[in-house]
């Protein structure tokens, strides 16, 4: 399983390059599913390249999305259409304005895209207490980690930049996409992903501050052990 991101993050973006370098990535490295989210996908004016970059290489994909598209970017399920292994996941939480759920749901309807209107966990008490949800407690920062869960324990986050982190929300970086073009991943993925087996991790508060604690030269020493 893969995560990666095309939209704006800190006013960056991913760009046609990187994408062709996913694509490629993904292919030779077997990944066969990707969710696509942000910021939000059709900001980034490349978007439409990104997606037939990346969409024809994987089985499944989940575009997470706000709606706003509706209104402001039909073309966007026009070319999401096109892709039948493409689901829209659409946000509805008090984090959007959710003025135009309703019309992305018609959008999808009418071109027979598959989708779902998401808020579960993006509730207060599902919030990751990572980045913007720092400073959110709930079950993810006393009981869980976000990764206990059997279908995330095998998922990645790639950055705008190539920048693999173990975490979904960005946490532990530790490999670029750049080293693993001619393939190899499984094999440093299967190796990083060890050290959090071998070791107890209560919850994501946990994990992010270690991450914090961290030196630079530990990062880097966990990321050379290949």
């Amino acid at each position: 399983m893969c995560c990666y991101s095309c939209s704006p993050k800190e006013n960056e973006m991913m760009t046609v390059e990187m994408a062709e370098k996913v694509a490629k990535f993904y292919n030779k490295n077997g990944i066969y599913y990707t969710q696509i989210m942000g910021g939000e996908c059709f900001l980034n004016p490349d978007w439409e390249k990104i997606f037939r970059l990346i969409l024809p290489t994987v089985k499944r994909a989940r575009i997470v999305t706000n709606g706003d598209w509706a209104v402001d970017c039909l073309k966007f399920a026009d070319v999401i259409a096109e892709f039948p292994q493409a689901h829209v996941s659409i946000s509805n939480d008090e984090w959007h304005t959710n003025k135009h759920i309703k019309a992305a749901e018609k959008a999808c309807k009418d071109r027979e895209i598959g989708y779902n209107v998401c808020d579960g966990e993006l509730k207060e008490d599902g919030i990751v207490p990572v980045g913007n949800g720092d400073l959110f407690y709930g079950f993810y920062s006393t009981f869980s980690c976000w990764c206990h869960k059997p279908d995330r324990k095998y998922s990645f986050l790639i950055s705008e930049d190539g920048e693999i982190s173990k975490c979904e929300m960005g946490v532990w970086d530790y490999a670029n996409i750049n080293d693993y073009l001619e393939g190899g991943f499984d094999a440093r993925f299967k190796e990083f992903n060890q050290i959090f087996y071998n070791q107890f991790v209560g919850n994501c508060v946990i994990c992010n501050r270690s991450c914090q604690r961290a030196t630079r030269e530990e990062k880097d020493e966990l990321r050379k052990k290949e």
